[in-house]
């Protein structure tokens, strides 16, 4: 189809453009595959044991997240810490001692009942138990007494 003289230019530019943003896409989708990481790759059993341990850490930055969830930069670098010991074949054991001594118990999502996470684990039940006490002398005192006549 032949357009008029001063269209002509342009539908040339909006051409152009197209097949710019076209090669443009192909290049980003091309080099994000070739930059994708190709160490990552397990055995299926190594796999189940890689996914369970990012559940059971806790992102450092997040809080509420497990490194298996964040998106943060930190989580990160400890998922692919992670990825290295399990494609090393180190223990789960081995990996809860590095993260535990480099980061402390507050890495984990349950942290083990020891005195220096004593009143981690005693808050809940401390405040349930205050919140009773408090409940039953207010109910105490605003009972209303019982007059005989």
């Amino acid at each position: 189809m032949k357009y008029p003289e001063p269209y002509q230019s342009l539908t040339r530019t909006l051409h152009q453009a197209v097949r710019y943003a076209v090669t443009v896409t192909a290049f980003v989708l091309a080099a994000s595959t070739a930059f994708a990481d190709p160490s990552y790759r397990l055995e299926p059993a190594d796999e189940l044991r890689y996914q369970s341990l990012l559940k059971e850490f806790r992102c450092l930055v997040c809080q509420n997240q497990s490194l298996a969830d964040s998106d943060a930069s930190l989580a990160s670098d400890l998922r692919q810490e992670i990825l290295r010991m399990v494609q090393d074949d180190k223990p789960s054991d081995e990996i809860y001692a590095f993260m535990t001594e480099r980061y402390g118990d507050f890495v984990l999502y349950n942290p083990p009942f020891k005195l220096s996470t004593a009143l981690l684990w005693l808050i809940p039940f401390i405040v349930l138990a205050a919140a009773f006490y408090g409940l039953f002398s207010f109910i105490a005192k605003h009972r209303p007494d019982k007059k005989t006549s």
